[in-house]
C-alpha cells in the first residue's frame, strides 16, 4: 500500500532540500517549475557580458538556458542548500568558467554594492525569514538601471496545496508590491502566469518585473 506523503515533510524538503529526499524533490521541483523558469528568463533581458545573480537556484538544471540569453553572461547562484548546491556543480561541471555557486541563507549577500545587472528568483520567496532585508540586499548588490525579476504562485493558488500550511509565508500582488516599494524599488510590471495544475487544478504566478 502506498503512504501518503507528508505535507509537512513535503514543505521542509521545498524549502531546503537535503539528502536523498532532496535530490528527488529538485526533480520534481525541474519540472514543475519549467515552465515559470522559462518565462522569468524571457524577462530578464542580460545584456552582454552581464553578470546575473540567481536566488534559490536549487541544482541550476536550467543554467544553460540562462547563458544562452546573451554572449558571455557571468553567472553566480546562491542557495540554502548544501545539497542543492553540491549537485549544481555537478549537473554543470562543463559550465564552471562562466558560473559559480554559493552557500547562503539570503539575508545577507556577500557580494559587493552594485556588482550584478540582473538578478532572479523563482519560487523562493515564501520561505524568506526577513523579506524586508532580503530585498534591502537586493537592492545593494544591482547596479543601478539593473533588472530584478521576482517570480511566485499566487496566494489564491498556493492555499489549495496542503504543503503549503507548512514552512511557506503566501502573499498576494499587493503585498509584494508593497514590501518591494518600501526598500526603494521600483515596480515595473507585475504579470500572471497560467499552467495546467495536478486534478484539473490551475496554476496562477505572479511575475515582478522590478529596476532599480
Amino acid at each position: 500500500m502506498e503512504q501518503t506523503p507528508d505535507p509537512q515533510k513535503i514543505a521542509a524538503q521545498l524549502k531546503c532540500p537535503s539528502g536523498d529526499d532532496g535530490l528527488l524533490t529538485a526533480k520534481k521541483m525541474n519540472e514543475n517549475n519549467a515552465g515559470i523558469i522559462r518565462e522569468t528568463l524571457q524577462r530578464l533581458q542580460p545584456a552582454k557580458h552581464a553578470q546575473v545573480l540567481e536566488i534559490g537556484p536549487g541544482n541550476a538544471s536550467h543554467l544553460k538556458q540562462v547563458l544562452a540569453l546573451a554572449g558571455g553572461i557571468t553567472y553566480t547562484g546562491i542557495d540554502i542548500s548544501e545539497t542543492m548546491i553540491e549537485q549544481a556543480h555537478a549537473l554543470n561541471a562543463s559550465l564552471l568558467k562562466q558560473a559559480s555557486f554559493r552557500l547562503g541563507d539570503g539575508v545577507t549577500l556577500p557580494f559587493e554594492d552594485g556588482r550584478f545587472h540582473n538578478i532572479f528568483t523563482v519560487n523562493t520567496f515564501y520561505f524568506w525569514a526577513d523579506p524586508s532585508q532580503q530585498l534591502a540586499e537586493i537592492k545593494r548588490v544591482l547596479r543601478p538601471g539593473g533588472r530584478f525579476i521576482l517570480s511566485m504562485g499566487s496566494k489564491r493558488f498556493m492555499e489549495n496545496l496542503p504543503f503549503t500550511a507548512f514552512e511557506f509565508r503566501l502573499y498576494n500582488e499587493p503585498e509584494v508590491e508593497a514590501l518591494i516599494r518600501a526598500q526603494g524599488l521600483t515596480v515595473e510590471k507585475t504579470e500572471f502566469y497560467f499552467e495546467p495544475g495536478p486534478e484539473g487544478m490551475q496554476k496562477e504566478f505572479m511575475i515582478f518585473t522590478i529596476t532599480k
